[in-house]
């Protein structure tokens, strides 16, 4: 049996609710790791929607190198790590 670790992103409430896997990890440190690079990803476009007064919906395409497909909306871009165990 491996165990692996699988970052989800996720975004958005309710029905409009958006989940994504990003990568999937043989090591939890790697995946922790990846996961603190996306958060910082998140911060830097909050940052920068900020300062341009940017709307949710500006975000470039391929904002993140560590999460290229990230979405992000009004409730923001949350990330987290499940574990699973593989045959």
């Amino acid at each position: 049996m491996t165990t692996v670790y699988v970052l989800i992103g996720t975004t958005g409430e309710y029905s409009d609710r958006e989940e994504w896997v990003v990568h999937i990890f043989s090591d939890k440190q790697k995946a922790e790791e990846w996961k603190k690079e996306c958060d910082e990803d998140v911060k830097r476009w909050e940052e920068k929607k900020s300062e341009q007064q940017y709307h949710y919906y500006d975000m470039p395409q391929n904002w993140s190198k560590f999460d290229p497909h990230m979405h992000y909306d009004y409730t923001g871009t949350d990330y987290r790590i499940e574990e699973s165990v593989m045959d």
